[in-house]
């Protein structure tokens, strides 16, 4: 995202993107892909609300202009052009979502691209055709004409290096507006930001991931508008609106702690200071019933706290009154809700929602309220090992364990609660040899320059290492086929020489392939099928 501050909803909106991306390399279900859809429907709907604050912000702009061009023009100028590129990069990702969209559906050109939506696709799960469009058939060498990921990435690219040139340079260090398009080392592989985003990537996710460019797009917009209204004079501008604000420091309270909150007056001056009242308000008269407590105001901000007696939802009434500009004193109510509750577990994977055997699994627990060192968590199925919230489980089978949480209150140990977690085996590594797995194609140089057999384990959380410890190579030579067994990852000379042997259009077989993973399991993954070109 951008460098400016982002309002709940969207970071709601934006970790949840995060965790469905990571779901997406685990599982492509129909759940998943409807959750995309809700997602882009989300950032949909944030990107029209991002375009109208910052219309706001253009209004205020142009009424600044209006009162005094020579001071203003410069900035008003610049502004504007903020605009014109944001407006010509947006048009440019719905032109690729349409045709995405139309691509995958098969649409008849006759419907308007406005009634177009991801909703209605039949095939959200369809990647073929949107890597076509914006990869290619070569992520090696991915295309990089009209309306691919290429093109995308070097309009981004233009796009934020021209905004932020809009800046005066003494300010430009502290610009941080996002759009920073980084690539992956994958298996020893350098892959670009079109690929490791686009690639055999589903319709829902695709869209999404470019709504997602849109969000970040329009909050570069309001970063830099902002920016450059505050090189004018953000002094100069006048708030027409003041209301109450009630920031506590937690809406969850443990019982016997304190309910802690700042109270101000948004957008006054700190030179000021409101009074502001605590008590039962008729929200109706702005009267209160009984005596109001006065909260302790200094710099603007009133610093309140009430001791938690009981369990339940609490409410905190009142009112701040504050001098206006005209001299006359104004009411502003407020009323803020938290819960008094006894402290709960939580306990968290650092890596996911399972344990796997025979490795060392993270955890962090803590209990709300209670001190890292007095938390007391034991592990049923298994063993843990650390301390102060930092932990390590290990299990070595079964299908379920879970954590007991205990804690140290006073002289007394309380059961706090627990969690139950799936147990899995490590799964099965891929094979590659010469960068190739599965069955695929190879060059005869690729072929006879390979060093041997490693084993992966793609889109897993853990660094684990699978230790290759034989595998055979297999081919038809004069008609006759050869086996060379290698008994470790390396490839013998007997298979070298082999290999060398093998002509344009054989195919060639690396199976019986046998690992060991730091489990202690030994497996025998899938062969490699080889065609030499």
């Amino acid at each position: 995202m951008g460098g400016g501050k982002l309002p709940p909803r969207q970071k709601m909106i934006g970790m949840m993107y995060l965790v469905l991306t990571a779901l997406l390399a685990m599982n492509i279900s129909k759940d998943i892909l409807n959750a995309f859809v809700m997602i882009n429907d989300s950032l949909e709907a944030t990107n029209i609300t991002f375009g109208s604050k910052n219309d706001v912000a253009y209004s205020a702009f142009d009424k600044a202009y209006a009162e005094n061009k020579d001071k203003v023009k410069k900035y008003w100028d610049k502004a504007n052009e903020a605009k014109k590129l944001s407006k010509e990069l947006i048009d440019h990702i719905d032109q690729i979502k349409f045709k995405l969209i139309r691509a995958t559906d098969k649409i008849d050109p006759s419907i308007p691209d406005d009634s177009l939506s991801l909703t209605k696709v039949e095939a959200k799960d369809d990647y073929g055709t949107p890597t076509n469009i914006l990869i290619g058939s070569e992520p090696a060498s991915p295309r990089t004409d009209e309306f691919s990921a290429n093109e995308l990435k070097l309009k981004i690219e233009s796009f934020r290096g021209k905004m932020l040139e809009l800046i005066d340079e003494k300010y430009r260090s502290n610009m941080n507006i996002g759009l920073v398009l980084e690539g992956a080392n994958q298996n020893g592989v350098n892959v670009g930001w079109e690929v490791l985003n686009f690639d055999h990537t589903p319709l829902a996710a695709t869209v999404t991931i470019l709504s997602k460019l849109q969000t970040d797009i329009r909050n570069a917009e309001s970063d830099i508008v902002k920016a450059l209204f505050s090189e004018v004079d953000a002094g100069d501008f006048k708030f027409d609106v003041v209301v109450a604000k009630v920031i506590p420091q937690s809406n969850y309270v443990i019982l016997g702690d304190s309910f802690k909150a700042d109270i101000f007056v948004a957008a006054y001056s700190s030179t000021q200071n409101p009074e502001v009242l605590v008590g039962e308000l008729d929200t109706v008269s702005y009267q209160f019933k009984g005596d109001p407590s006065a909260v302790n105001v200094n710099n603007g901000i009133g610093k309140f706290s009430r001791k938690s007696v009981a369990e339940g939802p609490q409410t905190v009434r009142g009112i701040i009154n504050i001098k206006a500009p005209d001299g006359t004193v104004k009411p502003y109510p407020f009323k803020t809700e938290y819960m008094v509750a006894k402290g709960g577990v939580v306990v968290s994977p650092t890596k996911m929602n399972v344990l796997y055997i025979g490795v060392d699994n993270p955890l962090d627990i803590s209990v709300s309220g209670i001190a890292a060192e007095n938390i007391v968590p034991t592990l049923a199925g298994g063993t843990l090992s650390g301390s102060r919230g930092k932990y390590i489980a290990r299990v070595q089978s079964g299908v379920k364990a879970t954590v007991n949480v205990s804690a140290k209150i006073g002289s007394a140990t309380t059961s706090m609660g627990s969690a139950e977690f799936r147990v899995k085996r490590v799964p099965d590594p891929v094979a590659m040899f010469a960068g190739k797995k599965g069955a695929a194609n190879i060059s005869r140089s690729d072929l006879t320059t390979a060093l041997g057999v490693i084993a992966d384990l793609e889109n897993f959380d853990f660094d684990l290492k699978f230790k290759v410890l034989e595998f055979d190579i297999t081919a038809t030579i004069g008609g006759f086929e050869q086996n060379k067994t290698s008994k470790s990852n390396m490839i013998t000379e007997e298979q070298k020489s082999l290999l060398k042997s093998v002509k344009p259009g054989a195919k060639v077989y690396i199976e019986n392939i046998k690992v060991k993973g730091e489990d202690g399991t030994i497996r025998t993954l899938s062969p490699i099928n080889l065609k030499v070109m």
